[in-house]
């Protein structure tokens, strides 16, 4: 796991409004077409992180392995924009603008999920979902969810340095066929992993941990909150219009 202790405001944000990040950080991400807002807010995440004094440590191996993975991304919608278009200098124009924005979004939701995850205990996002009156067992589920992407990275990370110790080459990763050997044992842990939480809950009927009442909530908790809403209807807008 990767959850990180340190004071910081994200740490000490409440609960409730890091779950408002998340979710309003997706719905910017898939409802806003323009490049070029998606690019800015791509440039203020990775500003923020350091500022914001989070440490990724080993979760970066993820973002190297999405970067890795790039090239082939890019070929792939080159490919498949390709004969959508009058001309094929259009259908590649097309293709790459297609190819960044997928990219520029995905990258958003990697480094804030990972940047809210490591500042936060997983107990604090079951208490928030609790306040909304979140069914017991959705809670759990939910939780596990948030939590899966550092139990992806330890895996992918073991995973990695047994391959490396048997000669595996990364620079070969831009080839489909070289991923099998990395991702299969990655999927089998993780279902693994999953099917081990859920023996675990249901061996608890359900029942939530217990846990403590979260703080009430500051002005950096009420700011933050009016921000993630006014990105939410903003992204509406853009969506809409």
């Amino acid at each position: 796991m990767f959850h990180s202790a340190s004071d910081t405001l994200l740490a000490r944000l409440h609960p409730l409004v890091k779950v408002a990040v998340l979710a309003s950080t997706a719905v910017f991400a898939f409802s806003t077409a323009d490049l070029r807002l998606l690019a800015g807010a791509l440039a203020v995440t990775v500003a923020a992180i350091p500022l914001l004094k989070v440490e990724f440590g080993r979760a970066m191996l993820v973002v190297r392995l999405f970067l890795l993975g790039l090239p082939m991304l890019t070929v792939l919608f080159l490919l498949s924009y390709l004969w959508k278009e009058p001309t094929l200098a259009g259908g590649a124009l097309r293709g790459l603008a297609e190819g960044a924005r997928y990219t520029v979004r995905f990258l958003i939701l990697i480094l804030v999920n990972f940047a809210v995850v490591l500042s936060t205990d997983p107990r604090e996002i079951i208490t928030a979902l609790r306040m909304i009156r979140f069914p017991p067992a959705l809670c759990q589920i939910l939780a596990h969810v948030v939590t899966l992407l550092p139990r992806l990275t330890d895996e992918t990370r073991a995973v990695a340095e047994a391959q490396t110790a048997r000669g595996m080459r990364w620079r070969s990763l831009w080839r489909p066929s070289r991923w099998l050997p990395v991702a299969l044992p990655v999927v089998l842990a993780v279902m693994r992993t999953s099917e081990q939480a859920a023996i675990s809950l249901e061996l608890r009927g359900g029942a939530l941990i217990p846990v403590n009442a979260p703080a009430r909530f500051t002005w950096a908790d009420r700011l933050v909150g009016a921000a993630c809403l006014a990105l939410i209807v903003f992204s509406i807008g853009q969506y809409s219009g």
